[in-house]
């Protein structure tokens, strides 16, 4: 379908569910990954599945009994390891996994949500963590910025026994200008992590851009 927000193709709502959960996994780090992994109770059938994903780009010529015994020794692996001390192919197992474990959420999002909101193409910004996006709201193109609002008091990490060091967490917010350089006229945050704010940016536009609600 065609959005009435930015002139581009707008996928369907399940791909935009699935593509924000995907989004959601990307965003967490070591630390947040594990406690995710752990509060969705996954099974140890669902994580070789993620590891035998992994194994496949990894190695696409590897046969299927040698791939599935290397995803099961991933799992075990990550299993012993505390998540500080996860490698490449450790996270990305974890990560594959949550995709495949998540997406049967899709549909109860989807379900959950008054409107799915219209997906703006970001890129990063000039500083680090930073994120833009242009988008038109009532015919007046405009701004759209991520970025980091503040960092936060470390809180304890109970998946990680004797982490080595506190890792430094931050908030985020978005903020609506007219243009890149110009002043801020409305902005929202703080939130947990940028995929927090990308959405809730997204949904105030695609709500602005249906006359629910004025800056």
């Amino acid at each position: 379908m065609r959005s009435g927000v930015l002139d581009v193709q707008v996928p369907g709502p399940s791909e935009v569910a699935a593509q924000y959960i995907e989004q959601l996994v990307d965003d967490l780090g070591i630390g947040d990954l594990a406690q995710l992994a752990h509060h969705a109770a996954l099974t140890r059938e669902e994580a070789a599945e993620g590891a035998a994903t992994v194994l496949g780009f990894a190695g696409p010529d590897l046969e299927e009994p040698l791939c599935e015994l290397g995803a099961h020794s991933l799992v075990d692996d990550i299993a012993e390891r505390p998540p500080q001390h996860w490698g490449r192919l450790h996270t990305q197992a974890v990560r594959a996994a949550l995709y495949l474990c998540l997406a049967d959420l899709a549909d109860a999002l989807l379900d959950a949500s008054e409107s799915t909101p219209t997906p703006l193409r970001w890129r990063s910004g000039t500083e680090q963590g930073q994120e833009s996006a242009e988008a038109c709201v009532s015919g007046v193109r405009r701004h759209v910025l991520v970025d980091r609002a503040a960092a936060l008091p470390p809180r304890e990490m109970p998946v990680w026994s004797r982490p080595d060091v506190a890792p430094v967490q931050f908030a985020w917010r978005w903020q609506l200008r007219p243009g890149a350089s110009e002043p801020i006229t409305h902005g929202c945050g703080t939130f947990p992590t940028p995929f927090a704010a990308r959405h809730a940016a997204e949904c105030a536009i695609t709500a602005m851009a249906a006359g629910r609600c004025e800056l």
